[in-house]
C-alpha cells in the first residue's frame, strides 16, 4: 500500500487489509476496511480507507460496486491531490471494465493512470509499486485485446519495475503474466502451424512460470502460486512433458491438502486435462469429477462440468455425458445471464469512466504517445543510458533482495583505458554499447544483465544451480570471438570475469565482493579467463 500522509494508526488498518487480502482471509479484511473507513479522517486518508473497499469488492468479484467505488476514491485523490492514490483508483477501474469486456475503455483508464504518474518525483516504493500495478494492468488489458506484442511489453517491464519491490507478489504475479503473454505466443504459431516457434515461446513461458512458483511459495501466497504452477502444468504438457507436469500437481496437492476448496478444484481439473493428454481416460474422468465436488462457483463449474463431458465421451460412457452437456448447457446460460445482469450494473456505472476517458484523449493525441512516455519515464530510473542495461541502482536492489541459488559475475573490459586513448572515447563507449547487445543476446529471460560503471559489468544468473561456469565461460569466449573491426579497424576486446555463487556469501552485497575479488584475481592472472573460485 502506497505511503499517502495519513496517521501510523490507519496505515496498520491499509497494511493489514493488504495482508488479509493476501492471505485471502476476506471476512477480515472486510472488518478492517471497514474499520478504516470509519476512523479516516482527512481526505487522503479517505481515499486510502475507500481504495480498500474498493480492492476488496474486486477481488470478491462485485465489480460493479468495485468501480463505483474506485471512481469515489478518484474524487476524493483528485481534490486532496494525491496523485498515488487517483493512480491506484484508475488502475483498479480499468481492471474491473477489462473483466466485463470492455477492454478499450479499461485501455484508456489505465493509459491515463499512468498519465497521472508521470508527473510524480520517482525514488519512492510507492510511487514504484503504483507504477507497476499500472504497467501490469495495460499488459493484461493489451492481452485480452489480442496485442501481444504490446503485451508483452508491458508485462516486462513490469517484472522489471517489481523486482525491487518489498512487494514481492507483485513480483510472482508479473512473472505469472509473462508466461501466460508467451503462452498464448505459443497457441497463436501453433494455430499458424509454426511448430518450432510455438515450442519455443512455451519454454520461455516455462521459465517464466518456474520463476514465479518459485517467488510465490517464499513468500507464501499460495493463491499465486497455484495459478503459477498451474500455468507452469500446462506449459509442460504442451511441450510433451506430462508426467513431469503430473508430478508437480499431485505434490503440491499433497502439500497443501488444508487450502480453499477453490484452489484444490482447480488443481484437479488441470489433473484432469493432463491425464487426458497421456491416455489416462479413467483417472481424467475421477479427476473432473472430484474438481466439480470441490467447487460451488457457477463460471468453473461450467467449464468443469464441459470437460468432464468430453471425458466420458471419450471413455465411450454415452448416456453419461449427453447428461453432462446438459448440465454444461444450463450452467452456460445461468453465468451467461448473470454476467449481462451484471455488465448492466457496471455500465450504468461507467459514465464516470466515460468523462475519463475523455480526459485521456486531450491529454494524449495517441495511445502509442502515452505509451512511450511512460515507458522512458519508467526506464529513466532503472536503466544505464549508454547501454540499455540495468543501471547501478538496479542492481543494488536486486542484490539486497533474497539470492537464493544465483551465480553472480562481474566483468571488466581489458585494457579499456588503452582502447580510449589508442582510438577515442567514441570508440570506447561504441565498444560498451556492443558488450552490452552482447550481455543481452546471451541472457535468459530469467537473468538480468547490468552496467555497474565505467567498463564494469554484471549479470546475474538465476535457476539452474551448475549452469553459471559454463554460461560465464561461453559470454568470455563469445566476447574475445566478436568481429570488433566493426567498431574500429584492428580492435580486439576480451574481458575478465569474476564469479561467485550466492551460497558463498550471506547476502547480495558480499557476494558482489566476493565476485569482485575474483573478478581481480582473472586480471592478476593474465586477463581474458574466468575466475570462480579461490
Amino acid at each position: 500500500m502506497p505511503q499517502a500522509p495519513v496517521s501510523p494508526a490507519l496505515r496498520t488498518l491499509f497494511d493489514t487489509v493488504a495482508a488479509s487480502l493476501q492471505a485471502q482471509d476476506m471476512p477480515r479484511a472486510l472488518d478492517v476496511a471497514q474499520r478504516a473507513l470509519a476512523t479516516a479522517q482527512t481526505p487522503a486518508e479517505r481515499a486510502g480507507a475507500q481504495y480498500c473497499m474498493a480492492r476488496w469488492h474486486y477481488l470478491h468479484g462485485e465489480l460493479d460496486v468495485a468501480i463505483d467505488q474506485a471512481a469515489a476514491v478518484c474524487t476524493l485523490a483528485a481534490d486532496a491531490d494525491e496523485p498515488i492514490w487517483l493512480g491506484l483508483a484508475r488502475t483498479l477501474q480499468a481492471r474491473c471494465l477489462n473483466a466485463i469486456g470492455e477492454s478499450p475503455s479499461a485501455l484508456d483508464l489505465a493509459l491515463l493512470a499512468m498519465q497521472g504518474l508521470a508527473s510524480v518525483e520517482p525514488g519512492g516504493e510507492d510511487v514504484a509499486e503504483t507504477c507497476q500495478a499500472a504497467t501490469i494492468a495495460l499488459g493484461v488489458i493489451h492481452l485480452d485485446l489480442g496485442d501481444l506484442p504490446a503485451a508483452m511489453q508491458w508485462c516486462e517491464r513490469a517484472v522489471e519495475l517489481a523486482r525491487p519491490l518489498q512487494n514481492q507478489a507483485a513480483c510472482g504475479a508479473a512473472l505469472d503474466t509473462v508466461a501466460c503473454v508467451r503462452s498464448a505466443m505459443a497457441a497463436r504459431a501453433r494455430d499458424a502451424g509454426h511448430v518450432e516457434l510455438a515450442e519455443q515461446h512455451e519454454r520461455i513461458a516455462i521459465a517464466f512460470s518456474t520463476e514465479a512458483v518459485q517467488v510465490a511459495h517464499r513468500i507464501g501466497h499460495v493463491d499465486y502460486e497455484a495459478s503459477a504452477l498451474l500455468n507452469l502444468a500446462e506449459s509442460l504438457t504442451l511441450v510433451g512433458e506430462p508426467t513431469r507436469a503430473l508430478t508437480l500437481l499431485q505434490d503440491w496437492a499433497r502439500q497443501h491438502s488444508e487450502t480453499l476448496r477453490r484452489q484444490r478444484s482447480h488443481m484437479h481439473d488441470s489433473l484432469g486435462q493432463i491425464r487426458l493428454a497421456m491416455g489416462h481416460l479413467d483417472e481424467a474422468v475421477t479427476a473432473f469429477e472430484t474438481a466439480l465436488s470441490l467447487n460451488d462457483d457457477r463460471v468453473h463449474r461450467a467449464t468443469i462440468t464441459e470437460h468432464l463431458s468430453s471425458a466420458l465421451e471419450r471413455c465411450g460412457r454415452w448416456q453419461e455425458a449427453l447428461a453432462r452437456h446438459k448440465e454444461f448447457h444450463a450452467l452456460h446460460a445461468q453465468v451467461s445471464a448473470e454476467r449481462a445482469q451484471r455488465n448492466a450494473r457496471v455500465a450504468a456505472l461507467h459514465l464516470d469512466a466515460e468523462q475519463e476517458r475523455a480526459r485521456a484523449r486531450v491529454l494524449t493525441t495517441s495511445n502509442d504517445q502515452l505509451r512511450r512516455r511512460a515507458e522512458d519515464l519508467q526506464r529513466m530510473t532503472v536503466e544505464d543510458p549508454l547501454t540499455g542495461l540495468a543501471n547501478r541502482r538496479r542492481i543494488d536492489a536486486l542484490l539486497s533482495g533474497p539470492q537464493d541459488d544465483h551465480w553472480l559475475a562481474i566483468l571488466d573490459v581489458d585494457h579499456f583505458k588503452r582502447i580510449n586513448d589508442d582510438h577515442s572515447h567514441a570508440v570506447g563507449d561504441a565498444v560498451l554499447r556492443m558488450l552490452g547487445a552482447i550481455l543481452r543476446d546471451n541472457c535468459r529471460p530469467t537473468d538480468t544483465a547490468g552496467r555497474l560503471g565505467g567498463e564494469e559489468f554484471i549479470v546475474l544468473y538465476r535457476g539452474d544451480p551448475l549452469a553459471g561456469p559454463a554460461a560465464v565461460e561461453r559470454l568470455r569466449q563469445r566476447v574475445a570471438a566478436h568481429d570488433w573491426s566493426a567498431v574500429a579497424a584492428g580492435l580486439q576486446v576480451t574481458v575478465s570475469i569474476g564469479l561467485a555463487h550466492a551460497t558463498e556469501a550471506n547476502d547480495g552485497h558480499a557476494l558482489l565482493a566476493l565476485a569482485d575479488q575474483r573478478l581481480y584475481a582473472a586480471k592478476r592472472g593474465g586477463r581474458n579467463r574466468v575466475v570462480s573460485s579461490g
